[in-house]
């Protein structure tokens, strides 16, 4: 079962945490339901990151550890 980031259950949280170098991090987390398939599981973001000094713009991955649904 795939949840997209428009799932009910799926909260992200973005917190600045250094405003010079533009520096910030994100909390994903997704409540699991009683339906979901058992199984190995992670978390994946997909984002934009934008340089605090330079403006430049890249694109990133984040990807959680893996984790069991049982």
């Amino acid at each position: 079962m795939r949840h997209l980031d428009d799932d009910w259950r799926t909260t992200y949280r973005w917190r600045r945490t250094a405003v010079l170098t533009g520096e910030s991090t994100a909390t994903i987390t997704w409540d699991i339901a009683p339906d979901n398939p058992p199984g190995t599981y992670r978390i994946v973001h997909h984002g934009d990151a934008k340089n605090g000094l330079t403006g430049r713009v890249v694109p990133f991955t984040g990807v959680s550890r893996a984790f069991a649904v049982s």
